[in-house]
Order: C-alpha cells, then sequence, then structure tokens
C-alpha cells in the first residue's frame, strides 16, 4: 500500500486510458485493500436492475443521449483531472499526455509506512504510570486499557481471547480508502495516523499496518505473542502472525471478506491458506512456521459434507434454520482433486443470483485447508422492500458434473445460478 506515490501512478494510468479512449471507467482496488465483497455483489444485481430501469425510461421517453454529448461529457471530465494532476505535480498539462512523460520520476518508491513501537505503551499499561507518554501514546492507553476491561475476562482462553479482539477491531475500524485514492491531493489527521493504533482509536479509520499495529499491541498486552509482517516486496502490506496454545497462525483483518460482521477469511490460516493473497514474507526475519489449522476458525466453523452436491442442500438447511452465515468443508483426496474442486465451488457460487429483491447469496470463502475445500456463504437481506473447460488448468481425475451440481441448486428457495453472473477468479 503505497501512499502519494500510488495515488499518482495510479490516476496517471486512469487518465492515460480515459484520454486515448475517452472511456472513464474509474479505477478500483483489490481486496486486500479491505473492500468488501458483499458491496460488489450487491452492486453487481444493482447495476443490472438500473440498466434495465434504465433502458426502459429511455424506451418511454423515447430519448437517447446523444454520442457527441457523451463525448463532451467524458472531455470535461478528462480535463478536471488533467488540471488537478498537473496541479499536483508541478508540471504543464501537455507534458502529462507526452510519451516521454514517466510519472516515476517524481516518487520515491521505496517509501513505506514505519511500524509502531508499543513498548512505552505497554510498560505504561503493566506499572500504571503514564507519565513518560506523550499525548498520543496516553490516549492509545486509555483507550486499549478500556477495550480490554469491556471486552476481555480472567477466564477465557487465549483463543477466545484473540477472537474478542478480532471482533471488537473488527466493529471498531473502517479501511481508510484516502491512502490508496487515485486523486485525494489534501491530507487530515485521519491520513497520517491511519498507519498507526492512534488513528485506529482516534479516528477508527487504518490501513494495514494501522490494523497489525493495533491488533499486536492487544496481544502483547493480554500476554500472547505475536509478530508483526510487513511485506514491501510487491507492494506494501502487513498483518499478524500469532500463537495461540502453541501453535501460530496467521491473522490478517484487512483482508477478511466480511462487511457488517467478520468473514474470518484470514482469521488464523496457516502459510498454504495465506500465501494465496500474493505478498511473500519468506525475506521476513524470525518468523515461525504456521501449519497448524486447530484454531483456524473457518474449518473450526464448517460442517464436513458428503460431495460437492450437497453444497445447495446444506445451504437450504442452515437457512431454514434461521443461520445467515454457512461454513461446509469437502474433504479432497489429492491436491489436484481440491483444486477441481474449489475452482467449480467458487465458479458456482459466484453465479447465483436472488430471486427477491431483498436478498443476496454472497460467497465469502472457499479455500484449501489441509485435506479439505472449505467455503462460506452469507445470506444478506435488505431491509427494504454449459460445463466449464478448464483446458490445461487441471490435471487431475476427479470428474465433477456441472450440470448435475447446478441442477442441484434448484433446491435454493430463494436463488438460482445465472452463467452470465458466474465469475471463476471470484475468490
Amino acid at each position: 500500500m503505497r501512499n502519494n506515490a500510488k495515488k499518482i501512478i495510479t490516476f496517471a494510468l486512469c487518465l492515460g486510458l480515459m484520454a486515448s479512449s475517452l472511456s472513464l471507467g474509474g479505477c478500483s482496488q483489490k481486496k486486500d485493500s479491505g473492500s468488501s465483497k458483499k458491496e460488489a455483489a450487491s452492486s453487481s444485481q444493482s447495476e443490472k436492475k438500473e440498466n434495465k430501469s434504465s433502458e426502459e425510461d429511455k424506451e418511454d421517453d423515447g430519448e437517447k443521449s446523444s454520442d457527441d454529448e457523451k463525448i463532451e461529457e467524458l472531455e470535461y471530465k478528462v480535463d478536471r483531472l488533467l488540471t488537478l494532476f498537473s496541479n499536483a505535480l508541478e508540471v504543464e498539462p501537455e507534458d502529462i499526455l507526452s510519451e516521454d512523460f514517466d510519472p516515476e520520476e517524481y516518487f520515491d518508491y521505496e517509501e513505506i509506512h514505519d511500524i509502531y513501537d508499543d513498548t512505552a505503551v505497554l510498560e505504561a499499561y503493566k506499572s500504571g504510570d503514564d507519565s513518560a507518554l506523550d499525548d498520543n501514546d496516553k490516549y492509545v492507553l486509555e483507550q486499549m486499557s478500556q477495550a480490554i476491561e469491556e471486552n476481555i475476562t480472567d477466564n477465557m482462553s487465549e483463543y477466545e481471547k484473540e477472537k474478542a479482539i478480532y471482533d471488537y477491531m473488527f466493529a471498531t475500524t473502517a479501511y481508510n480508502d484516502d491512502n490508496l485514492a487515485a486523486i485525494d491531493l489534501e491530507t487530515d489527521d485521519a491520513d497520517l495516523y491511519a498507519h498507526t493504533p492512534y488513528g485506529f482509536f482516534k479516528y477508527h479509520e487504518t490501513i494495514c499496518v494501522g490494523n497489525a499495529t493495533t491488533f499486536k499491541l492487544f496481544m502483547d498486552a493480554l500476554g500472547i505473542d505475536c509478530k508483526i509482517i510487513h511485506s514491501t516486496a510487491e507492494g506494501e502490506h502487513a498483518w499478524d502472525v500469532v500463537n495461540i496454545d502453541g501453535n501460530w497462525y496467521h491473522v490478517d483483518l484487512t483482508f477478511d471478506g466480511g462487511d457488517e460482521s467478520p468473514a474470518y477469511t484470514c482469521f488464523n490460516v496457516n502459510d498454504e491458506m495465506k500465501e494465496e493473497d500474493g505478498y511473500d514474507w519468506s525475506d521476513q526475519e524470525d518468523i515461525p512456521e504456521c501449519t497448524s489449522l486447530d484454531c483456524c476458525y473457518l474449518v473450526m466453523s464448517a460442517s464436513e459434507i458428503e460431495d460437492i452436491y450437497a453444497i445447495p442442500k446444506a445451504i437450504q438447511t442452515a437457512f431454514d434454520a434461521g443461520e445467515d452465515d454457512v461454513y461446509m468443508k469437502i474433504k479432497a483426496d489429492s491436491e489436484e482433486d481440491a483444486l477441481r474442486i474449489k475452482s467449480e465451488v467458487s465458479y458456482i457460487l459466484s453465479g447465483i443470483i436472488p430471486s427477491s429483491s431483498n436478498v443476496e447469496l454472497i460467497p465469502m470463502a472457499c479455500v484449501i485447508a489441509g485435506d479439505y475445500v472449505v467455503c462460506s456463504v452469507e445470506r444478506y437481506s435488505y431491509d427494504d422492500d454449459e460445463d466449464y473447460d478448464y483446458g490445461d488448468y487441471y490435471d487431475g481425475e476427479l470428474e465433477i458434473d456441472s450440470g448435475k451440481l447446478r441442477e442441484a441448486f434448484k433446491d435454493l428457495e430463494d436463488f438460482a445460478f445465472d452463467e452470465d453472473n458466474a465469475d471463476m477468479y471470484y475468490f
């Protein structure tokens, strides 16, 4: 996660695309930036409805926007963004549009966020003497102490304490999008402290480094071993490894796929599961191996089902019982079988659409965990009223009848599979 450098470079890419094609598509960040799957799924459905409604309105009114009007509007947007960009870099607009323009010359890509040192706050927490702390750290100490008092009891296990803090943090902070925004010419205090526990407690806005350092602060205060991984090889990202009952696990609150409640997609996962996020930590010192799944929330919460075709029934049974979150795991006989199951389930689940306008089925996770493929879905209710060809991707022996699986999903009362909505790379 770069700061100003990534903002301007991202904008430069957008601007270049707009200037060359007059198509203002916008830039978006990946899941690791904290974006919500639920918003993406809801947006997909909303866009379909809005497009349909828009088309009907045009037919009723007998009016259509002319190409000239669209071009004029896009040209205005490009000129406006170009002006903002040129002012920020203090260069002429024509220089930006030149083929020789290289925005990388303006920024130091080695710049990364500092990792907060919690030593002074921890000493004050243990001693009860905060006289050596500055005002910001006194505030951190006060807020942390209050959070521990309200969420932690002495009879809790290490896992229960860890999960209580994770849930508290998830409910307390939101991702600071300004740190990755395409255009952000102003910096406020929330941006300045988003990588620190002070930003977490004071402004409730954090980036990955802020989440990682705040989680470690809590674990240190509770006497639970915790280390920060600060990966900078392929763009900056930070998360934690934590020792629960003698085993180490990865914890990455920033990459949690939940919205109103945690999805736990990166809560107490092993090395193999965390490697799928694409951030390398091999150059980090003293980071222990994380091989256990004993305290992995996804695995602990999942009910084993007979095979891939039992997924729809398991989902409907859970919904009928009043559950909104469904966790399932399927035993795979080999690594190749696990890959095939994961691919097919991911593809099918991403294509499930609601049959009513006030409910969504949100795929939250589909991961390989040991000998199992674990998947989870969430039913989200609003208040207002042909087989896939995998080609060379898969070389295993497991055969999956996609037609049979899609047919099984017809048993879901409120949902149906839609080929146009499916995305093999959703998870």
